[in-house]
């Protein structure tokens, strides 16, 4: 119910402001008692650091809109918030809190652990996305310490012992061939290994899944891995996507805090991602999802749960970001398994509560804008990048128009398309996709926009993928500023026009599919009295003959679809 009334509500919002806001904006998110700040709060309220990560991205994805998170508690005086509304703005650091009257904002600081995992031996551990990179390598690391019970639990069936041989010699699937090798390996350590397929997010089936476990033993750990990436812009994801990502680690984690109310476990590992303390583009379902991880370990502590949340950086060789290429060296560098392995035993004996994991290159950051965290002294602070100087003598050369002559607006346009995109010639009517533009492009030729005072949405772009189409909206909408309207401008005629995303998707399927009406809407009308039949396929035609939209067709011209 809060997802719906709160998270899921922001996520419109958000959507709404990428299609059509172009004005500066300034939006402060308000949660009570979200995180634990003092330790003195009487309770908590995690769920709410949700919408706190969908924030940090919104202002991402979004150059025009600047957004905070204020976490307030009993004793915050409307004052206070409209202090924050007038005032801390001005501030780049994401996360503020008011407890008794004081402000408080997030650090980052440096640890340094050590100690050795202490495991009893017959120990029972349960790891979701058990049988993904790094849940194996963190049974892989148990195995080593101990003779251990691992309950491996994933949503997809893993195949059955009897199958592995024949599976390692075909040889087919790769990536499952280092999995049952590396699952030999803990066996071959004298580990137990029990596999169960279940949606962590399904209460009643991980329940079901829970007491085959316990029947195997006392449970002395859970750790939760399982997760699902996130991708794309909130402008053009949707809400079933959105909440797809969210599944494993809201529900899922909620789902596994019940299975623990009447047990406590020597730990409850929760790995988080990087994404909730520094998020990127495109990430929104991702870090909201984790941003619950960060917060809820407080609320399990003192429930007497020893409950951790580590926040991971890139693993190489393994994992989530590996598969998906994203394992290159960032704000915090790329660690390989076995020092990743090592440092979490360090953690779990640690006490500490939320950790990020992982070897800072503060290189990475621009501090131009300030930083969304305050970094303790004993951190070297990241140095100011020197950004390029432009060449202004370097001119794009354009082409598309017999005349020769291009507006002001599309030459400039042109410059931005060419210096992102990487481009010196340009055809006004080439399409953004074929140049290879993408969503994260998207903000940053919005952000260039916007210092040539031409205000566009990030969906204006998606709306408009020629320069043609975008100056042409631009000129319209600076004329109907002047004169307090806005003008819609017709399509230029031309014999066929370039399918929009969406559009070639469907295409794409259409051809590929038997089936023609997966994307119909079929409705079925009871009509009392005598319907005239001819008068209403007279009715049909005159509308086909007045709309030009309904006499449209698609086809293929030069291999591509139009």
């Amino acid at each position: 119910e809060w997802l719906n009334d709160s998270l899921y509500s922001l996520f419109a919002l958000a959507k709404h402001f990428s299609s059509t806001t172009t004005s500066k904006t300034d939006l402060l998110l308000v949660g009570k008692n979200t995180l634990e700040v003092t330790g003195n709060e009487k309770y908590l309220n995690p769920l709410q650091n949700t919408a706190a990560g969908l924030g940090q991205v919104i202002q991402q994805e979004n150059p025009t809109i600047r957004c905070r998170f204020l976490d307030v508690d009993e004793q915050t005086s409307v004052l206070e918030i409209q202090k924050e509304i007038q005032q801390g703005f001005e501030e780049s650091y994401y996360y503020r809190a008011v407890r008794d009257g004081q402000r408080f904002i997030r650090e980052i600081k440096p640890v340094f652990l050590n100690g050795e995992l202490k495991m009893p031996a017959d120990g029972v551990y349960v790891i979701t996305g058990g049988t993904g990179g790094i849940g194996l390598e963190l049974a892989d690391f148990l195995a080593s310490h101990a003779k251990v019970k691992l309950a491996l639990l994933n949503r997809s069936v893993f195949p059955p012992r009897e199958q592995w041989s024949r599976i390692l010699q075909e040889n087919s699937n790769k990536n499952l061939c280092r999995k049952i090798q590396k699952l030999r390996s803990i066996e071959e350590k004298g580990a137990e290994v029990f596999f169960h397929a279940v949606d962590v997010s399904d209460f009643e089936t991980l329940q079901s899944v829970f007491e085959t476990i316990r029947k195997t033993g006392v449970i002395h750990g859970v750790i939760h891995t399982a997760g699902l990436p996130g991708d794309g812009l909130i402008y053009r994801k949707e809400l079933s996507v959105f909440g797809e990502v969210l599944r494993p680690k809201i529900h899922g984690t909620l789902n596994l805090c019940r299975m623990l109310q009447d047990e406590k476990p020597d730990f409850f590992l929760m790995t988080s991602a990087l994404t909730a303390i520094i998020p990127s583009s495109g990430q929104s379902d991702y870090t909201a999802a984790n941003s619950l991880l960060d917060a809820v370990c407080h609320q399990l502590k003192r429930s007497g749960v020893n409950a951790i949340s580590i926040n991971l950086t890139a693993w190489k060789e393994t994992g989530m970001a590996f598969e998906h290429g994203a394992d290159s060296d960032g704000v915090f560098k790329a660690i390989a398994p076995r020092e990743a392995v090592e440092a979490i035993g360090k953690i779990l004996q640690s006490g500490k509560t939320s950790v990020i994991l992982g070897e800072t290159d503060l290189s990475h950051l621009d501090i131009t804008a300030g930083l969304p965290f305050y970094l303790d002294q004993s951190v070297p602070a990241p140095k100011e990048k020197s950004l390029p100087v432009a060449d202004n003598n370097q001119q794009i050369v354009l082409s598309g128009r017999e005349s020769g002559s291009y507006s002001t607006y599309e030459k400039i346009i042109a410059e931005v398309w060419g210096s992102v995109l990487g481009y010196t010639e340009l055809d006004i009517n080439d399409n953004y996709y074929d140049l290879g533009g993408d969503s994260i492009h998207a903000i940053k030729i919005s952000g260039l926009l916007e210092k040539q005072q031409f205000q566009v949405s990030i969906g204006d772009l998606f709306n408009y993928l020629t320069i043609a189409g975008l100056a042409a909206f631009i000129e319209s909408k600076a004329v109907g500023e002047k004169s307090g309207e806005t003008a819609i401008l017709p399509a230029a005629k031309n014999d066929w026009y370039p399918v929009s995303a969406a559009q070639r998707r469907l295409f794409i399927l259409d051809r590929l599919t038997k089936d023609k009406l997966s994307y119909h809407i079929p409705e079925i009308w009871n009509i009392r009295g005598k319907l005239e039949v001819d008068a209403l396929i007279g009715a049909f035609r005159k509308l086909t003959e007045r709309h030009e939209i309904l006499r449209t067709s698609f086809g293929m011209v030069e291999d591509l679809p139009v």
